[in-house]
């Protein structure tokens, strides 16, 4: 009886040593955030904020809780309690790059996430997820008049990217290529998810931060910058007009080597210096959440292969639909074209992780199945204690930033000065918005099921 107390407190300890919840440890992040979900769809943004307890900053998924609380808040209209909840983030991200400490830390993490589950280490921030943040926190610069604050953050998105993009796909590390047999025969196995990521290049090319720092730079005067960033865009989303007449109006205006190909491509922009320009973006839908997906995977013990049931994270591999807009205004008609896909960069960010997650899932069934069997030889109910906690651990990590936006249109138009009424349709919205002559309107519209939202900067 006493071995099996033992056994009991040690099981609770590696809960308690983790910093993972009770909840953690037999709910996963999506099935959590389901009445955030609920009540963001239904409109109420109060309610949704209300739906997450962010926790302790010693809780694994404590600062992706504060990426869900600072988009709720700016969506809210709560400018200074979003750029709050961002500014803890991007401490944190700032500290993980300087910090030894966070490595042994980090290490006593997976030593008990050999024990429970992926949930039990800290929430890796995407690199997309990290460049939605500087994107956001430079909207609540904006709120407050701060186009420099703005440039600063946009900037930082930038650098990760590139970076990203120089260090991929050269990063898969030595314990993943000592099991990458395994990883293919799991990977075999697992869901496609083709369809979701053929819609973007990778989770390191995202044309709405393209295009968003573009018309920063513009109003910064920075009109090279403006023109690498939207080249950037247009390689990502070729189809889109609205890009393409951008590119080509500004490769005109600095007389670039490519405007010639520019102007055989795409329409002329009907912009002169007597009109101002309205750039907008329309954010649809929430990103598709996590599910779990569960594998049958052998593991050696003692000379015998032992079936384990183990989880992982999945993604539907669908786009989901988005509806079609167009914007009337002063007698145009402006298509708001699909730019980005955000819910295909969180594909990427997935399927970049997985080869990780099964290395580490095929480590953990070693763990788990030989403390299984150490205490069954010990004791037959220490036995049966230890599976029944192996079987009510063993989820997927399903975390992820779940109030990003699924879907982002863009359309841009030039108008004469004055005030401009933009009807979308057939959303059934109108915002009236102003122009100055050689200036930028900047307008963000947020439709996600019951919420509408318009943003509006004179840049």
């Amino acid at each position: 009886m006493c071995r099996i107390v033992a056994a009991v407190i040690l099981l609770l300890n590696v809960v308690g040593c983790s910093s993972l919840s009770g909840r953690d440890l037999i709910e996963t992040y999506s099935s959590q955030m389901s009445n955030m979900r609920h009540s963001v769809k239904s409109g109420d943004i109060k309610q949704a904020i209300d739906d997450i307890d962010p926790g302790s900053p010693h809780n694994t998924s404590y600062y992706l809780r504060q990426l869900e609380l600072g988009r709720l808040e700016q969506l809210a209209g709560n400018y200074q309690s979003s750029e709050h909840h961002f500014k803890i983030v991007e401490d944190y991200l700032n500290w993980l790059s300087n910090q030894a400490q966070y490595r042994l830390s980090h290490g006593i993490q997976n030593s008990v996430d050999m024990l429970t589950n992926d949930s039990a280490r800290s929430y890796r921030i995407p690199v997309f997820e990290q460049v939605m943040l500087h994107q956001y926190q430079a909207v609540n610069y904006l709120h407050q008049n701060n186009l420099t604050g703005a440039l600063v953050e946009v900037r930082k998105g930038e650098l990760l990217q590139q970076k990203a993009l120089n260090n991929h796909p050269d990063e898969q590390n030595t314990v993943e290529q000592r099991y990458q047999s395994q990883v293919q025969s799991v990977m075999s196995q697992y869901p496609s998810m083709s369809n979701l990521i053929s819609q973007s290049m990778s989770q390191y090319q995202n044309s709405y931060t393209y295009l968003f720092s573009s018309a920063l730079y513009l109003a910064a005067n920075q009109p090279d910058d403006a023109y690498i960033d939207l080249k950037r865009a247009l390689k990502v989303a070729p189809d889109n007009t609205a890009i393409g007449k951008l590119t080509r109006y500004l490769a005109t205006q600095l007389v670039m080597p490519d405007a010639d190909e520019l102007k055989a491509r795409y329409p002329k922009f009907d912009l002169n210096n007597s009109k101002g320009m309205v750039w907008v973006f329309v954010e649809q839908n929430l990103i598709p959440y996590r599910r779990e997906f569960a594998v049958r995977l052998p593991v050696p013990i003692n000379h015998q292969l032992q079936y384990w049931s183990v989880a992982f994270p999945v993604l539907p591999d669908s786009i989901k639909p988005s509806r079609s807009v167009k914007i009337h205004a002063d007698g145009q008609v402006l298509p708001a074209q699909v730019s980005t896909q955000l819910q295909s960069l969180a594909g990427h960010a997935l399927k970049d992780e997985l080869p990780g997650m099964i290395v580490r899932q095929l480590l953990r069934l070693t763990s788990k199945s030989v403390l299984a069997d150490q205490m069954d030889r010990q004791n037959r109910w220490l036995g049966l204690l230890t599976n029944l906690y192996n079987a009510v651990s063993e989820h997927a990590d399903t975390r992820s930033w779940e109030t990003l936006p699924a879907t982002v249109r863009f359309a841009v138009g030039a108008f004469a000065p004055g005030t401009v009424n933009l009807k979308f349709s057939p959303l059934g919205q109108t915002v009236a918005v102003p122009v100055k002559k050689q200036a930028i309107t900047l307008v963000i519209v947020s439709s996600i099921g019951q919420i509408w939202k318009a943003q509006v900067f004179t840049l």
